[in-house]
């Protein structure tokens, strides 16, 4: 190989580099994001204050006359 190939190669082999540690970086961004969208904690007040939902406290019977 001539010099400027391997000049080359090697710039290319530290792009990569680069790129895989910035795709590292992103994905462990995206793993705790999904955790903690996916937390219970956030679920149950997502429901509790957007949606309106209440906790069930006790059993209720309805029963239906004819």
């Amino acid at each position: 190989k001539v010099r400027w190939q391997i000049a080359q190669e090697f710039e290319n082999q530290e792009y990569l580099q680069v790129s895989q540690n910035k795709l590292t970086e992103i994905n462990i961004q995206l793993k705790t994001e999904h955790h903690h969208l996916n937390s219970p904690a956030r679920i149950e007040r997502h429901a509790k204050e957007v949606l309106g939902m209440v906790e069930i406290t006790k059993k209720v019977e309805i029963t239906y006359e004819k």
